[in-house]
């Protein structure tokens, strides 16, 4: 009795998750294009990463340490574009 319970319980839980992920999935495809429609992520002219790549609309981008790993790569020279 209790084997049966036990998989009562597995199969309940995993058609929960399931359901959550799909509605969840949807609601991100439908923030990430609308928010793409907003501003041009990308900007032709930027020489590095922080400069090139806009942040979407309603984000910021984060506060980093001036000697961080972070800096460095937001500061990192990009490759000229053909």
């Amino acid at each position: 009795m209790k084997k049966f319970v036990y998989l009562l319980f597995s199969l309940f839980v995993l058609e929960a998750c399931a359901q959550n992920s799909d509605s969840l999935e949807n609601k991100n495809v439908a923030i990430v294009q609308a928010n793409i429609n907003q501003t041009e992520i990308i900007v032709e002219n930027g020489k590095t990463i922080a400069s090139r790549f806009n942040t979407p609309t309603g984000y910021v981008r984060m506060s980093i340490g001036e000697n961080s790993f972070a800096n460095y790569l937001r500061s990192l020279p990009l490759k000229p574009q053909f």
